[in-house]
């Protein structure tokens, strides 16, 4: 049966990754474990379809009745989607190539490498861009499908949508630019021929929504060398920092899962220090994980496994379950940002006496305009010797007096059940202490002298939830000031106390 459809917009623009962007597809390279998309001319692109299923997922959690939009089915009931959304061929950044990170999880009992966690993903560089290209069926008896497009649009173009992979961990940050609406009248005889000539006459939306989110941007320095161990060796040098694109230029980088795996530890080690929980060391790292009493750390941090919607029993809705956490914490950069053919030059400086043409690395980094970057050597002691072990002599690359924009993290109270709200942001608001406390170092070499910071302050937006929007928190004698805590600590305590009476 033929749809009765009486207009049609069509909409497109220019979508712009923010942050790295992983969306994986079919892998060819087997020393990559997780490839991105490819299309059958061997281009990297972003599917139509994660493009619309990021949409309809931003839809569902802004209560937005998305079946009679994206479309369903349910036994012989249902239809199609009004909305189209086209593959889009991904642009990268001038002279840029799609860049490996290497993963790792932390063993809770050890603080070493789980085993058999290691893997690698292949990302988009930040900047890289994409085009948008929507279309809107208009259907009679539908006016809501409008409505809700124009308020996705607007999200997009201010405030930004998650898209692909590790959404909660630094990837998949777009915004839309350069958006532009045309609308076809299908109700006539002329419009429906002016549409087939593509002549739309331009749309102007109406409709806005505000953030739903608590952002949490924290202002902080390094104290010493602070970096992330790329998974790529030098030639003059074994341990370089991880350096990503940023658009034109590369900058230092300290991955959002880094600095969320950290936030994360010390969430369960707080919660397994008041409820005595003990992490045993040939235990499996899913099993330390998921732990029924670390529910807390759960409904932040998520848990693996299990899907974020609510169960449905006789048509009525349940207790959501877990699945991604509703803390993002966005990929931290350096402010200093360096050529890409300045940091090649560095990768590959030789330091051969024989060969100065090749460049040294002490000339390289100067260059670059890393000046205050130094090589550092590093050698194991033979326990039996006493001297240095054999073949345990390597060097690594400590960046020092460098200035990085802040941490951001976004908190999604909409992925938390209410009654869960207070307890999960004061187990939030202890693990920021102790990272303003310098209890959370972050990056690589943690206990050997790295990843020490100050912050410094961290700066509050929440268009929603008026009392903390534009608050200015800092911490005082180990004390949180600047915003009132007592709503939480009695949360916190109530929590404490029925914990007690479970067990």
């Amino acid at each position: 049966m033929a749809r009765h459809i009486n207009q049609r917009i069509k909409i497109t623009g220019t979508l712009i990754a923010q942050t790295a962007l992983h969306v994986g597809g079919l892998g060819t390279d087997p020393t990559v474990d997780l490839a991105l998309a490819v299309n059958g001319r061997n281009q990297l692109y972003i599917p139509g379809t994660s493009l619309a299923g990021a949409f309809r997922n931003w839809m569902e959690e802004h209560d937005i009745e998305v079946n009679s939009i994206w479309g369903f089915q349910d036994k012989d009931r249902g239809h199609a989607s009004f909305i189209i959304v086209d593959d889009a061929d991904v642009q990268l950044p001038n002279d840029a190539i799609a860049e490996l990170r290497d993963h790792v999880a932390i063993d809770r009992a050890l603080g070493s490498a789980s085993d058999k966690t290691k893997f690698d993903r292949a990302l988009l560089p930040k900047g890289s861009h994409f085009p948008l290209s929507m279309t809107i069926d208009l259907a009679e008896g539908n006016p809501q499908c409008l409505t809700a497009v124009e308020q996705l649009i607007y999200a997009l173009e201010h405030h930004g949508l998650r898209l692909g992979a590790a959404k909660t961990r630094g990837l998949g940050l777009i915004k839309l630019t350069d958006g532009d609406w045309k609308k076809y009248d299908l109700s006539s005889f002329a419009g429906t021929i002016a549409t087939l000539k593509r002549e739309g006459k331009s749309h102007k939306p109406t409709a806005a929504i505000t953030s739903r989110l608590l952002h949490l941007s924290i202002e902080w320095e390094p104290v010493g060398a602070v970096m992330v161990k790329s998974g790529q060796d030098g030639v003059a040098v074994d341990i370089l920092p991880l350096a990503s694109r940023v658009h034109d230029q590369v900058a230092f980088v300290l991955p959002g899962s880094a600095i969320k795996g950290a936030l994360r530890s010390q969430a369960e080690r707080i919660l397994r220090t008041i409820l005595q929980i003990t992490a045993i060391s040939n235990e499996k790292l899913q099993t330390q994980i998921e732990h029924p009493k670390l529910e807390l750390a759960h409904w932040l941090f998520g848990k693996p496994g299990e899907k974020n919607k609510k169960k449905r029993d006789n048509g009525k809705d349940m207790t959501p379950q877990f699945g991604r956490g509703a803390l993002m914490v966005d990929d931290c950069y350096c402010q200093q940002q360096i050529e890409p053919k300045a940091w090649q030059a560095v990768e590959q400086a030789m330091d051969d006496p024989n060969n100065l043409a090749a460049g040294t690395l002490r000339g390289s980094l100067d260059a670059a305009g890393l000046t205050e970057t130094q090589q550092a050597f590093h050698v194991a002691i033979d326990r039996w010797t006493g001297g240095a072990a054999d073949q345990m002599l390597y060097s690594a690359l400590e960046p020092f007096d460098l200035q990085w924009h802040p941490i951001e993290l976004t908190l999604n109270l909409n992925r938390i059940p209410v009654d869960y709200h207070l307890f999960a942001q004061a187990l939030l608001w202890l693990t920021l202490r102790d990272l303003a406390l310098g209890r959370i170092p972050l990056g690589y070499g943690v206990n050997r002298g790295y990843g020490s910071l100050q912050v410094n302050k961290i700066q509050l937006t929440a268009p929603s939830i008026s009392e903390l929007h534009g608050k200015e928190v800092r911490v005082a004698n180990g004390q949180i000031v600047g915003i009132d805590l007592t709503p939480l600590n009695t949360a916190w305590q109530t929590w404490l106390n029925s914990q007690e009476v479970a067990a």
